[in-house]
């Protein structure tokens, strides 16, 4: 695995374009250095087997984060181009596409604030819309609640009677009906 991290290090480094990888790449690479941090964590003896391992650790963990901070450089660079994301992102997978998405929204709004900006039309919407984010709720918890994820794809919780929280719209909806929360007003 860490010779497969090494080429795809190798190859986003030596060229200016988001290159092609594995879709499971990033399962395998979680997959790998969880590995190796477990085997290597439970050991008390440091014989040279396990100085190696975690040597191999160290060098795979920098080498990946070098690696995906060069990819979301370049997906970022996509997003904020002119050209169209979608002939671009065969490169990029999974959860990467999902970001490629969300960047080039953004890029819009931004290119429609400047639009607005330099022709005199700047959409008060604009200025206080929360494009993008959720809108969200404060509510005070009733009951005893295991974790949730929100429609945020955030994982909030667990929650304890009369814990104070800010969930998502959806969320506070559903504890709200279902007599697990209620809603706080700050009127």
């Amino acid at each position: 695995m860490y010779d497969r991290i090494y080429e795809y290090w190798r190859r986003e480094k030596a060229n200016p374009t988001l290159q092609s990888i594995d879709s499971n790449f990033y399962q395998d690479l979680s997959n790998y250095l969880g590995q190796l941090r477990e085997c290597f964590a439970k050991t008390e003896e440091k014989t040279v087997k396990v100085k190696l391992g975690e040597g191999e650790l160290e060098r795979a963990g920098l080498l990946s984060k070098e690696l995906l901070q060069l990819r979301l450089r370049k997906i970022l660079q996509i997003a904020g181009s002119e050209t169209s994301p979608d002939t671009i992102s065969n490169a990029a997978v999974g959860e990467e596409k999902a970001i490629l998405d969300s960047a080039t929204e953004i890029s819009k709004l931004y290119q429609s604030m400047i639009e607005g900006i330099f022709t005199g039309e700047l959409k008060a919407s604009l200025r206080s819309s929360n494009t993008g984010r959720p809108k969200r709720i404060v509510v005070r918890i009733l009951t005893e609640m295991p974790a949730i994820v929100g429609a945020d794809i955030k994982t909030y919780g667990p929650f304890k009677p009369e814990d104070v929280v800010s969930l998502p719209l959806e969320n506070a909806e559903i504890l709200v009906k279902g007599k697990a929360a209620l809603k706080i007003d700050f009127e």
